[in-house]
């Protein structure tokens, strides 16, 4: 429905996807004046309110300047909404064929990852939540650092931190999950293969030190 008239309708229902067109615009005349898009003041003027307890997407923000100075922060938002299952979904097809070598299951695999229920559900107003793509990846580049060792440290490092980043400007609350899960893979990897997991922490340390920066 909301292609029908993509200037006017949204995809997603209540109120949430009309605060995201606020902010993908917001982010946008905020860089375009020169100021920080974390705050602003003209919510609760005239002290303002710092805009990190908020959905925001800088990045995604940036890559849809075009759309939004072209036709709005109406379309740029269904543009987004519609994008993100497919830009999750190719992530994951990407993650898949590190670990698998069958090309149709992977895309099968990518397909339920990008497609998911939950990827779904999150897309009636939180595309930043539906917005998987970094995950799959942060997966991969783990699993060369801690189960294969494979790669130098400066390249795992950069690898790392790329993702951290990217995710950052995405979605904090995701970058957040991604941690959270991080530290439990972690912890049951140690507790499965202790002598494993010593092993491989000095290669950790140096991977960790190039990222950090």
């Amino acid at each position: 429905d909301a292609w029908a008239s993509p200037g006017t309708r949204l995809i997603g229902v209540s109120e949430d996807p009309i605060q995201n067109v606020w902010l993908l615009g917001l982010t946008q005349h905020a860089l375009a004046h020169g100021s920080a898009p974390w705050t602003t003041t003209l919510i609760d003027a005239p002290s303002g309110v710092n805009l990190m307890w908020s959905p925001l997407m800088p990045l995604a923000s940036l890559l849809l300047w075009p759309v939004t100075a072209t036709a709005g922060p109406v379309v740029a938002y269904n543009v987004l909404a519609t994008l993100t299952p497919v830009l999750s979904a190719l992530a994951a097809y990407v993650a898949l064929r590190y670990f698998v070598r069958d090309r149709v299951a992977s895309w099968i695999g990518a397909l339920l990852y990008g497609f998911s229920p939950y990827a779904i559900a999150q897309l009636l107003g939180h595309p930043h939540a539906a917005l998987g793509t970094t995950p799959p990846l942060l997966l991969v580049v783990l699993n060369e650092v801690l189960i294969r060792r494979h790669g130098s440290a400066r390249r795992n490092g950069l690898l790392l931190a790329a993702l951290v980043t990217v995710q950052f400007f995405l979605s904090v609350e995701v970058l957040a999950s991604e941690l959270v899960m991080t530290v439990l893979g972690v912890a049951i990897l140690a507790a499965r293969y202790p002598q494993r997991v010593r092993d491989v922490l000095p290669s950790l340390g140096r991977v960790v030190a190039w990222a950090a920066p």
